[in-house]
């Protein structure tokens, strides 16, 4: 590790540290609010025996850690065949084409907030690409914003763990966050990353996706 990548190590530590205990204290206040908890995080996290943290250690940065910890890194991922049910609206769109592309900002990065400049280079790209079907998960489906172009099905929701186990999507284009991550390491799925979110320099870490800064679409 460089002297550089040491002091970002640093930045992001207590930025992280500083973030999340804020997040932390604002719910403790407002569970104190409405349900009456006396005890805050801050005196149950060091007494806890086992801490249960959604990540896995392969697919990680080498970190220190101790016993109590206990990873469960994708348990929140549907990877059993019997347990995943793909619904017969998005089954007869998988039919359609042989090629599917599936396109998910996830909940905080939004797809109806993205400048106009964005949204229209990549209509020019889904319009390029006849032959395939391009899902996107797209906030306003009222806005119409693809209804010239019969490749492409807009939904401001989508079923993601139960689509990307579907062998007919060919790829999967992501801002990076946790869930896709442990999504896509999980079912096996090649993406795209388009540099939103932390989590991409985890990926760019592993060498395990194309990725791209969201600058970069404007020259799609």
């Amino acid at each position: 590790m460089t002297i550089r990548e040491r002091l970002m190590n640093l930045i992001q530590f207590y930025f992280g540290k500083y973030i999340f205990s804020n997040i932390l204290d604002h719910e403790y206040k407002m569970a104190k609010e409405i349900l009456g908890i006396q005890r805050s995080w801050r005196e149950i996290l060091p007494e806890a025996s086992f801490i249960f943290s959604n990540h896995i250690p392969f697919l990680d940065f080498p970190s220190p850690t101790f016993d109590k910890i206990i990873p469960i890194g994708g348990f929140t991922v549907k990877t059993n065949e019997k347990s995943i049910k793909l619904e017969k609206k998005w089954d007869d769109i998988l039919r359609i084409r042989k090629k599917n592309v599936l396109i998910s900002f996830g909940s905080n990065s939004k797809s109806v907030d993205m400048p106009e400049v964005y949204k229209k280079n990549l209509l020019e790209v889904f319009k390029s690409m006849p032959d395939t079907n391009f899902i996107w998960k797209y906030e306003n489906e009222s806005e119409g914003i693809a209804r010239n172009l019969d490749n492409v099905h807009i939904s401001s929701w989508i079923p993601q763990n139960e689509l990307l186990a579907d062998p007919r999507i060919n790829l999967f284009v992501t801002h990076g966050g946790l869930a896709s991550v442990m999504e896509l390491a999980l079912l096996g799925k090649p993406s795209v990353m388009v540099f939103l979110a932390v989590n991409i320099s985890l990926i760019l870490f592993f060498r395990f996706q194309f990725s791209l800064i969201k600058e970069e679409m404007l020259k799609c």
